[in-house]
């Protein structure tokens, strides 16, 4: 689920932190803190980290965002 158009804040990237830190259990080279943009705020805009931009859940959630029209 996304709730970009809503703004909401219950959707899947919202959620998204928990299965960093489940992955992070069983996979000890995925770290929460890169996720976290430059301040140390968990961040999914254009200063996000690049982990994060980068990241399959990021690009699903957004992906040709930017041409949805109301």
């Amino acid at each position: 689920m996304f709730d970009g158009m809503s703004r909401s804040g219950g959707d899947d990237i919202g959620k998204f932190l928990w299965m960093v830190r489940i992955a992070g259990g069983v996979f000890p080279h995925i770290k929460e803190p890169d996720y976290y943009g430059e301040n140390g705020n968990y961040r999914i805009d254009k200063f996000a980290s690049d982990t994060m931009l980068n990241c399959l859940m990021y690009k699903l959630c957004y992906y040709r965002f930017g041409e949805v029209k109301t």
